[in-house]
């Protein structure tokens, strides 16, 4: 509810009830499970591999293949046609079904479930009592993490981009001075201009926003970033970086394809330089994770996307000043420029 409120949504605010339908196939042999609601893939990947495209039951299989139905041992692939969802394997080990896992999850067998603390890393099967307690948890930080997205997201767009500075989790802000990036007293004087989505997602699901950051007497830098929902915040968004005279950070996304393409003029014209002040901000911001969470506070982990965009702006506002007074290169760590 404190995260909620500092997003700007209600302390009332919760995510929307979610049901999950389990149904038996008997062709299959095996158990699917779908998610009633606007997100059907929700119930994807709450486990390493385990996307559930592919069918587990191998006996079923090899049988439907003999009868030239299926497409062989192990190997049945799964669409989203089917209205009863997906056969996850998490769903048959909840079942009871003693099913070895498909290839795409064997590791599941290694461990009790990911990060149970009640069973010793790679000491026990995926077994169901150490399943459903881990289910459980997997699904309900999925569902806080895509509630914490939706209302970043929501504040971003509806031109809370502009508030300044830029919220920070209630754990962080209550630690001593703050985040690294955030300092209350001296807020930065660059600031998040607008905030847009580039396109529609991609077919993997990828979604990618540009965010115009500026700073009065100068030009405006671009902030792009690139998340999937699915996986968020597992895997951490991906930023680049270019200002407004077309250099960049040379990382991905930039279009100049890092610092080795500078070398290579293979095309009629020359690849954007690479500015190192943009080079440091995005390796900070897409490589140092755990300085942009508080390891004490799992909550912490969702607003990640709005701690980058804002470590983005302060450092960005740091290398102007620096080289406002004539400083040398901004090293990135504790934003001010080296000798």
């Amino acid at each position: 509810a404190e995260s909620s409120s500092a997003l700007g949504r209600p302390k009332s605010s919760q995510p929307p009830p979610l049901v999950v339908v389990f149904s038996f196939d008997r062709e299959a042999g095996c158990v699917r499970a779908r998610a009633d609601g606007d997100d059907p893939g929700v119930l994807a990947g709450l486990f390493p591999g385990d996307d559930g495209l592919v069918r587990p039951n191998a006996v079923s299989e090899a049988l439907r293949a003999d009868d030239g139905e299926g497409g062989g041992e192990g190997t049945a692939s799964v669409g989203d046609a089917d209205p009863r969802g997906r056969p996850y394997y998490w769903c048959q080990v909840l079942a009871g079904l003693d099913l070895p896992p498909p290839p795409p999850c064997a590791a599941l067998r290694g461990d009790a479930g990911g990060d149970d603390d009640d069973e010793p890393a790679g000491a026990a099967p995926f077994r169901a009592e150490a399943c459903a307690s881990s289910f459980l948890r997997s699904l309900l930080r999925r569902l806080r993490a895509r509630h914490a997205l939706s209302a970043i997201l929501d504040l971003l767009s509806r031109g809370g981009s502009r508030s300044h500075p830029l919220p920070v989790h209630p754990s962080m802000a209550r630690s001593g001075s703050g985040p690294w990036w955030s300092d209350p007293t001296s807020p930065p004087r660059a600031r998040v201009h607008s905030w847009t989505a580039e396109a529609a997602p991609a077919p993997d699901g990828t979604r990618t926003y540009a965010a115009s950051v500026r700073r009065k007497g100068h030009p405006h830098l671009r902030a792009a970033v690139s998340f999937r929902p699915g996986s968020y915040p597992a895997v951490p968004p991906v930023w680049s970086l270019r200002n407004e005279d077309g250099s960049t950070g040379g990382g991905v996304g930039t279009g100049g394809g890092g610092i080795d393409s500078l070398a290579a003029d293979s095309g009629p014209l020359a690849p954007p330089l690479v500015d190192a002040s943009l080079r440091s901000i995005e390796a900070r911001v897409n490589t140092d994770h755990a300085g942009m969470v508080d390891g004490d506070d799992e909550g912490s982990f969702d607003w990640i996307l709005l701690h980058q965009l804002g470590a983005v702006v302060s450092c960005w506002d740091a290398a102007v000043s620096s080289e406002e007074g004539g400083g040398g290169t901004w090293t990135g760590r504790d934003r001010t420029p080296s000798a």
